[in-house]
């Protein structure tokens, strides 16, 4: 697997910067990346568009055997991530050092 593309959420993902996120999420999808790490340390705001297009993303990458991995989840953007169930279905780690390493399957 090639190195990943990273994508720093800024600080505050509302409806002005959702599409930002989309278009760079959807770049990544379309360039055939497998692994995309969405780097969320300074980020304290995802409203539920963005979470949208993080999952849509996912979904995407999931269906041809990549992978979408968050760093840095801390605080609301945690539980926001929580409440619609998001956490459960993504990869999750403390740095995009630790994001940036593709999962081993058993």
């Amino acid at each position: 697997m090639a190195n990943p593309t990273v994508i720093h959420a800024c600080p505050v993902v509302n409806q002005n910067e959702c599409k930002d996120l989309k278009d760079e999420l959807d770049g990544a999808v379309d360039s055939g990346q497998q692994l995309i790490v969405v780097d969320c340390a300074e980020c304290r705001y995802l409203n539920s568009m963005a979470i949208s297009e993080i999952m849509s993303a996912h979904v995407r990458l999931s269906a041809r055997g990549g992978r979408l991995h968050l760093s840095g989840v801390s605080g609301f953007v945690r539980q926001c991530l929580d409440s619609v169930g998001a956490l459960s279905m993504l990869h999750v780690y403390e740095t995009v050092q630790d994001a940036s390493v593709p999962e081993q399957e058993p």
